[in-house]
């Protein structure tokens, strides 16, 4: 853990936070709180962002290439999380899932039925959170500011362009740099 990159320690963070909301949910008979959680996380915080950034150290980088390595890690950990969590509500896919993983299970577990969910996996800190929260909503703005800029034409691929950002505040701008 203490190898990893921040933004995968920020990852973790936030899953277990996730899987914690979503295991209080549950006990609480709170189902739409549970699935409506597993879908924001799923959404903002792992599709729209997290897997859009780290896919091209998954690309790019050498097979055994530090940054890549710490990615396929916290993917593992999302993966088993992810699945775990999201049984109760699609039970069927989350043991497609499992029977399906490209890796064994943490324990000797066949089913994703079987096992609970690995404690590990719900006692990751939140990590950076403020850090990465401003730079979540920069980079929102720059994607706001690049479609604009594809609309009128003036950039094709989002590689044409580049974004400068000022700030007065030295702690932004430490964050940013």
């Amino acid at each position: 853990y203490e190898d990893l990159p921040s933004m995968d320690k920020w990852m973790l963070g936030t899953m277990s936070k996730t899987l914690n909301e979503v295991d209080d949910a549950m006990s609480q008979y709170q189902f739409s709180r549970a699935t409506n959680e597993l879908l924001r996380f799923a959404t903002a915080d792992l599709s729209n962002f997290y897997l859009d950034v780290a896919k091209d150290r998954l690309y790019i980088s050498a097979v055994n290439d530090a940054r890549r390595r710490s990615c396929q890690t916290v993917i593992h950990s999302l993966l088993e999380g992810f699945a775990k969590a999201v049984a109760p509500i699609l039970p069927h896919m989350a043991e497609d899932i499992w029977q399906n993983l490209p890796f064994k299970a943490e324990g000797d577990n066949s089913s994703v039925f079987e096992g609970g969910m690995p404690k590990e996996l719900t006692s990751y800190a939140e990590f950076d959170a403020e850090k990465w929260d401003l730079v979540r909503d920069v980079r929102t703005d720059v994607n706001q500011v690049l479609e604009l800029a594809r609309r009128d034409k003036l950039v094709g691929a989002s590689l044409d362009a580049a974004a400068y950002i000022y700030t007065s505040d030295e702690n932004i701008r430490k964050v940013l740099d």
